[in-house]
């Protein structure tokens, strides 16, 4: 009995060392996985000999379940390896305890430091802050507001054109001026705006854009934004052009100047400045006038139209047109045709308009018929003759189309105007001339002038002075002359006919003539009162046949009372 006891109590034994080495060699391990490379811990040399000591006890373990008999080594064998399964379980466990613990700890770290900075902060600009550019970093909104408080006097907008410098203002100077009220309202906002951002905005800058801080006085920025207060004085740009001198039509070449429309320059002043006015405090901002911002040549010298017109020009050019009027003329040449040539989207041409102008014009100072003539009798006394359908008249329409052939044709024309009415000759405004003939009702008398000299002189007879018979008084032309001639008609008191035969028949008014009476025995006198004519002037054979011999077409008669 006491030899089985004794080899329980054995296995027993062995079985309490097989445990207690293996929960050694578990803490080993632990402690020398822990400390490996540590220098505290004694570096290599002790990993090293941890190892050692680990491999002595792994083998006195080893000699140890030897000694004790095979049955309990095989019972310790499978209880230790149930032990070490367990161990490394609860050890994961607690780092991953000891793991979430410290995370823990951590935010509740990191929201505490949250709290306290926000806390500290209140109302000023979080680290890394910049509005416009400027640091604003830990200021309040006064604080930086203030950086902004004289930008409009310390920032200029200098311009240049090339690399000359043509003016230079301040902001203040253009018309600019801060709105702090507003500056300040916006910069609250980017305080608030703060705390949705933090603690992300500590990892990096933030940099804030004000947009509504400046205010523009439109007005000044016109009065001071111009091209006219530029250094440099502006060319002017110029359309190119045809120039007609007294010799010439040419074409003038287009001029390319620096004139701009200030608008545009005042549009990127207002644009510059939105961009960078607020950007650096002190700074300059430049505007750069540039040649495509000139004012660029409507017409050049190669434009159609002005090619064209310079052709149509030049056939006028050499035009001469010369109004004979007698003796004397009228003449017109380019210096008065260049101003009639009108261009436009038709094309060139001769503007009607101008030109009938000028017809009106001729008219008005070589017209004689239809106006109160002033006579010279051969008396040498001067009366008025107040109806005078003597004379000449010039055809507005006619002489218009005349003259536009005329100028198409080119060259030299001599010709007298087209006339409506036209008188038998004349010096300029004499429609005389010294072709006349002269009859004084009163004195029943004739002269006939013929090239300024008196080459008929008799008496006469004229109308029994009644309404119905009387001889009509004024200037009158003879439009025809006929030889032989019977006369027929009725008329006067009781409508008295007529048919008589005559040599030579001169009418010049409503039926009433110059003929030859061979009936009548005497001429002048007072004859007329009591066995006057119906209204023809009645001439003795002679003189009618002398008259008829000078008379010409629209031979002018003038009739008068003395």
């Amino acid at each position: 009995m006491a030899d089985h006891r004794d080899d329980e109590t054995r296995a027993e034994l062995q079985e309490r060392v097989r445990r207690t080495f293996a929960e050694r060699s578990l803490r080993q391990t632990d402690t020398d996985g822990d400390n490996f490379g540590d220098p505290d811990s004694g570096g290599g040399d002790t990993a090293s000999g941890g190892r050692r000591s680990r491999a002595r006890r792994a083998d006195t373990a080893a000699n140890g379940q030897e000694g004790m008999g095979e049955e309990a080594g095989g019972r310790g064998g499978n209880g230790i390896g149930g032990g070490n399964g367990r161990e490394k379980k609860r050890h994961l466990s607690d780092r991953i305890l000891r793991g979430v613990l410290t995370a823990l700890i951590l935010v509740a770290a990191v929201f505490v430091g949250n709290m306290l900075y926000v806390s500290k902060m209140d109302g000023r600009f979080y680290h890394f802050s910049s509005v416009n550019h400027f640091d604003v970093s830990g200021q309040t909104v006064e604080e930086a507001s203030a950086q902004l408080s004289d930008i409009c006097d310390t920032t200029f907008v200098n311009f240049y054109e090339g690399t000359d410098m043509e003016l230079s203002l301040s902001l203040a100077d253009l018309g600019y001026s801060l709105d702090m009220a507003d500056l300040q309202k916006e910069m609250r906002s980017m305080v608030s705006s703060q705390r949705k951002l933090f603690p992300l905005h500590l990892l990096g800058s933030k940099d804030y854009t004000l947009e509504a801080a400046l205010v523009l006085d439109e007005q000044k920025l016109s009065e001071m934004v111009s091209e006219d207060n530029l250094l440099t004085p502006r060319v002017k740009t110029e359309d190119a052009y045809i120039v007609t001198d007294e010799e010439d039509a040419y074409i003038v070449p287009e001029v390319y100047g620096t004139e701009f429309d200030s608008s545009q320059l005042r549009t990127m002043v207002k644009d510059t400045v939105a961009e960078s006015a607020l950007s650096s405090q002190g700074g300059v901002i430049s505007v750069e006038i540039t040649e495509d911002m000139y004012k660029k040549p409507v017409i050049t010298k190669d434009d159609p139209d002005l090619v064209a017109k310079e052709a149509a020009f030049s056939k006028y050019v050499d035009s001469k047109i010369i109004y004979e009027f007698g003796s004397k003329t009228e003449e017109i040449g380019w210096d008065t045709i260049r101003t009639w040539i009108r261009s436009d989207e038709e094309g060139t041409r001769l503007d009607e308009e101008t030109m009938y102008n000028f017809i009106y014009d001729l008219a008005s100072r070589y017209n004689t018929v239809y106006e109160e003539r002033t006579f010279h009798t051969s008396y040498g006394y001067s009366i008025q003759i107040p109806r005078n359908e003597y004379g000449y008249r010039i055809d507005y329409d006619g002489e218009y189309f005349q003259l536009l052939e005329d100028l198409e044709t080119g060259g030299e024309v001599r010709r007298e105007p087209v006339y409506s009415i036209s008188g038998y000759s004349r010096d300029g405004r004499d429609d005389l001339n010294g072709y006349y003939i002269e009859v004084d009702l009163t004195a029943q008398h004739l002269w006939m002038y013929y090239e300024g000299g008196l080459v008929v002189e008799t008496d006469v007879v004229t109308g029994l002075p009644t309404q119905e018979r009387e001889t009509v008084d004024g200037a009158f032309a003879i439009p025809y002359k006929q030889s032989p001639a019977n006369l027929v008609g009725q008329g006067g008191s009781g409508q008295q006919t007529w048919d008589v035969d005559v040599d030579y028949w001169m009418p010049f008014c409503d039926g009433q003539g110059l003929h030859d009476a061979k009936w009548r025995g005497s001429f002048g006198g007072t004859i007329y009162k009591t066995y006057g004519s119906h209204g023809c002037v009645n001439l003795p054979t002679y003189a009618a046949a002398m008259i008829y011999s000078y008379c010409g077409t629209n031979y002018p008669i003038i009739l008068y009372k003395s």
